[in-house]
């Protein structure tokens, strides 16, 4: 398994990218001006829907989405009341708007076609991280940190 960081870190560092540019020429703009003002509208309103459960919603995908979104915070420990008001957002209009739930269908469903077919890269299997608990997640991590710390040992 070969990981390229310096190619990662060469490309984020050298070369004119969206992730450059957020990252590092306009990093304090980014987390003072524009994400932390975003976060914060967002859990404002999303705390304005109510809050679906599996009791007051009637369509098969708000079902299916509630069960993910459980799933997702049993693991999840960043951000949970940003991703509790993404949920109530989404699945909210999802229940309520026949044209918008069928343009999220859409959307994953092309989503899907590009994840199946390659075009859409697969989550690594220590993936995500930081503050994800996942145990098969969590066997990954420590898999890889032993993998990268024996190919470190034998280069010095």
């Amino acid at each position: 398994m070969a990981i390229k960081f310096s190619e990662l870190n060469r490309v984020i560092h050298s070369e004119p990218t969206l992730a450059r540019d957020i990252l590092r020429d306009r990093r304090q703009y980014f987390i003072n001006k524009v994400k932390a003002p975003f976060v914060k509208a967002l859990i404002l309103i999303g705390e304005r829907y109510p809050e679906p459960t599996h009791e007051n919603v009637r369509k098969r995908n708000s079902h299916v989405l509630l069960d993910i979104c459980a799933e997702f915070a049993k693991y999840n420990s960043m951000k949970p009341r940003m991703f509790n008001a993404i949920k109530r957002i989404v699945i909210s209009e999802y229940e309520h708007d026949g044209a918008e739930s069928q343009r999220m269908d859409w959307l994953l469903e092309r989503l899907l076609e590009k994840y199946n077919n390659g075009e859409w890269k697969k989550l690594e299997p220590w993936n995500p991280s930081p503050n994800w608990t996942e145990p098969a997640v969590l066997a990954a991590q420590v898999k890889l940190h032993k993998e990268l710390e024996e190919d470190f040992n034998k280069r010095i």
